[in-house]
């Protein structure tokens, strides 16, 4: 009798935990639940570098609507504090699960943009990148006559 009501506390206790996890929701839900949102500032530094681009950040959001937690998911390094600044300022409206407020994970794409298409940006890029690597090889040169 004991071990049986051991296992009823057991269960009931896992059910009761298994209800405190956070549930996962879609981007798309989350975006309806939105009531306020902060846009990120362009950090200056990755402006002056020309750095565009998307992070996608994990987002842990309270019963009561707040951002708790922000993790980073993908993006450029330059961009992704200012994209988790932003997101810890966003407010939503409650998330219900069986008509009780509940805690929720969703992703989040917060997009960084100079103003240029994406195709644009590739070709601004590959020119960066082709540049660099001949003026490192000239360096190389150099150096191996000296």
């Amino acid at each position: 009798m004991r071990r049986l009501c051991f296992m009823i506390v057991q269960l009931l206790l896992g059910v009761a935990a298994a209800q405190d996890a956070p549930v996962e929701v879609s981007s798309a839900n989350a975006n309806e639940h939105i009531l306020k949102k902060i846009d990120p500032e362009y950090p200056p530094l990755a402006k002056a570098a020309r750095i565009q681009g998307k992070v996608l950040l994990k987002a842990t959001i309270s019963k009561d609507g707040d951002v708790t937690a922000v993790n980073v998911v993908s993006g450029h390094p330059m961009l992704a504090p200012s994209a988790i600044q932003a997101v810890k300022k966003w407010q939503y409206k409650p998330f219900l699960v069986s008509g009780q407020p509940a805690e929720v994970k969703t992703e989040i794409e917060v997009p960084f943009s100079l103003g240029i298409s994406e195709a644009d940006y590739k070709k601004e890029q590959d020119a960066s990148d082709a540049y660099f690597k001949q003026e490192d090889k000239c360096r190389a040169s150099l150096r191996a006559k000296q």
